[in-house]
């Protein structure tokens, strides 16, 4: 069954000035991104949450190697392979703990792009992630709170080999985490997240790729007939 993805429309979120902030701003592929981060967000409803998590990751991180038949530390510059290692364990274990057994046959949906710039200095993850259908806090027997929520994937995120656990309390902490129903409103905080993750999407990349992913590759034939028909209204594109 295909999903729509008209509830919101890209032309409304277009960042211009990013042209001048990160130096280019591709339109056209931004704009396929972004429908295809809504197709596999879902359609809104203002009863989830989403959270917006964004996560600076360590310069080099531990991995083991073999050397001359032995197994060694070795320590490795972060690079994609590692961040999409540690994006891949940050949605399956915040969605083992939200949605327990059933995690192991689906997960909450969920998107993430990739990053690195000047200013972080660092490969960094950007990630959205919609709670539905939430299993009950064993806790209290209770639905989670947001606060819950926060905290639940504050702790899964520094949890990551990957981050720094020591920087939490810093002034620029490694990991931030908002959270808003997932509804579009008079601010328009849904439709503005998800234009940021897919921001450098161009020709030669695609910030939201995940490899292996049958779920992403059968969302994107679904979006073919669709996405045709919005870029023939508008086939701005700036390089």
């Amino acid at each position: 069954m295909q999903q729509s993805t008209e509830w919101l429309s890209f032309e409304n979120y277009i960042k211009y000035d990013r042209l001048i902030t990160q130096g280019y701003y591709d339109i056209k592929h931004v704009r396929k991104s972004f429908y295809e981060a809504l197709s596999i967000l879902g359609k809104p409803d203002k009863r989830d949450t989403l959270v917006a998590i964004t996560i600076r990751l360590k310069t080099r991180v531990k991995v083991k190697t073999i050397r001359n038949g032995v197994e060694v530390n070795e320590y490795m510059k972060t690079n994609w392979g590692i961040a999409h290692s540690a994006s891949n364990r940050l949605h399956g274990q915040i969605s083992k703990k939200f949605w327990g057994r059933r995690s192991k046959y689906e997960k909450l949906p969920y998107v993430r792009s990739i990053e690195s710039n000047e200013d972080w200095d660092k490969d960094h993850i950007h990630a959205l992630i919609r709670m539905k259908d939430l299993k009950l806090n064993r806790k209290t027997n209770q639905t989670f709170t947001t606060k819950e929520i926060e905290d639940t994937i504050y702790d899964i995120a520094y949890e990551l080999e990957e981050v720094n656990e020591r920087d939490r309390k810093k002034d620029k902490p490694p990991v931030l985490i908002r959270t808003f129903p997932y509804w579009e409103d008079k601010y328009n905080v849904l439709g503005r997240s998800i234009e940021y993750i897919c921001k450098t999407s161009s020709k030669h990349y695609d910030p939201l790729i995940l490899e292996d992913n049958k779920t992403t590759k059968s969302i994107k034939k679904t979006l073919n007939k669709y996405y045709e028909k919005e870029t023939s209204k508008n086939n701005a594109c700036v390089l």
